[in-house]
């Protein structure tokens, strides 16, 4: 029978397997993966990020944004995550307003490729008292929304969590502006939400033909190697 993959003899045959398998699987971590640096906070600070408060929210000191260990999904081991208290605590032109901030970072799409965006978050109001607004957290690429999580009443100690999961594609080749916006219409007199946000990436989705012509790349150069 014809050896269609040009596959040596035994033992060499066994290694080129192994190394075609170690090539197949290298081209789709490397394809698939974060373009955002540090999406996970483990390293416990905002290393790669930029936080920017708006204008009204200097005023609370929950608004300095800090890295703390939450269960931000449910029933499973708690992780490093980034927390937030949005709003404002001044009775000025703030009152009633969304106030709150945004954590950006640049990242490099190519056109017409389609990316993967995911998240996790959650709200938690750690009382005492309920409140009639536990605030919003907001996705964007270069300021179009991509989701939108609005938290309107919310129990006093009751945490509620979310994750969002969804595609973009690139018009163009270039610098795009990954943002995350978290808010909060806060009156003085109420107690502050904590938002968090963890487990953040936007990854390429390689299309199938890509994928098959670098395998095939590497099963050439492979055979060669050994011819």
């Amino acid at each position: 029978m014809k050896n269609i993959l040009f596959l040596p003899k035994f033992p060499f045959r066994l290694i080129y397997i192994l190394l075609l398998v170690l090539v197949l699987f290298t081209i789709n971590h490397e394809a698939t993966a974060n373009l955002l640096v540090n999406g996970d906070f483990e390293n416990g600070s905002f290393t790669g990020w930029t936080w920017t408060s708006t204008a009204n929210s200097a005023g609370t000191a929950g608004m300095i944004p800090s890295v703390s260990s939450f269960g931000i999904i449910f029933r499973e081991p708690f992780s490093k995550c980034f927390q937030v208290s949005p709003g404002t605590d001044t009775y000025h032109s703030g009152m009633g307003l969304e106030e709150g901030g945004t954590l950006t970072q640049t990242i490099n799409l190519v056109s017409g490729m389609q990316y993967s965006i995911s998240l996790n978050a959650a709200m938690i109001n750690p009382g005492p008292g309920e409140l009639n607004d536990a605030g919003r957290i907001r996705v964007y690429i270069n300021n179009i929304l991509l989701w939108n999580w609005d938290i309107n009443w919310i129990g006093s100690h009751v945490t509620v969590r979310n994750a969002y999961s969804g595609t973009y594609t690139a018009a163009s080749s270039g610098q795009y502006t990954f943002k995350l916006l978290f808010t909060r219409t806060y009156m003085a007199y109420a107690p502050f939400v904590n938002h968090y946000a963890d487990n953040i990436s936007v990854t390429p989705i390689p299309e199938p033909a890509s994928i098959f012509i670098l395998g095939l790349g590497g099963i050439i150069g492979l055979k060669r190697s050994f011819t």
